[in-house]
């Protein structure tokens, strides 16, 4: 868990600073944030919520503010992508499992070896859970394009 001392917080985030940006898909990317491990989370809200320049967060986190205006942008891009709207989607109807490990792999990020130690599986099978996403996004993505 990241934590800021107060009073850097108060000299960094001006008041005015604070507005938020009031559109649907950006509200849904914030949401998907939640889902990233707390400091990029915390990044992502400073750049795009808060909407702080990139060297004041990089101030805040103690990173360049270069890789805080890439990090922050492959972030959002990652949350934005229709395949994330989909595993993150309550409508889908995929096996819990699956669908944990396909946002593990596809959206945090996360390698197969450290899924496949954290829910305690072969990386043979979820491989063949990552296949199975793999195809049923590209029947999902036929089925759009045919409507």
């Amino acid at each position: 868990m990241v934590t800021l001392d107060p009073r850097m917080m108060a000299q960094v985030v001006p008041d005015h600073a604070r507005r938020v940006v009031d559109d649907d898909s950006h509200r849904l990317v914030m949401t998907r944030a939640s889902l990233l491990p707390p400091r990029d989370e915390l990044l992502l809200r400073l750049v795009y919520s808060d909407q702080l320049p990139v060297r004041r967060v990089g101030l805040l986190l103690g990173i360049p503010a270069g890789t805080v205006s890439r990090k922050a942008r492959r972030l959002y891009r990652r949350l934005e992508q229709p395949l994330a709207a989909a595993l993150l989607s309550p409508r889908n109807q995929l096996p819990v499992d699956v669908r944990d490990i396909a946002i593990g792999y596809f959206v945090l990020r996360k390698r197969m070896n450290h899924l496949s130690a954290e829910f305690g599986k072969p990386v043979a099978q979820v491989k063949a859970a990552l296949d199975f996403i793999r195809g049923w996004w590209r029947a999902a993505s036929q089925r759009r394009a045919l409507e």
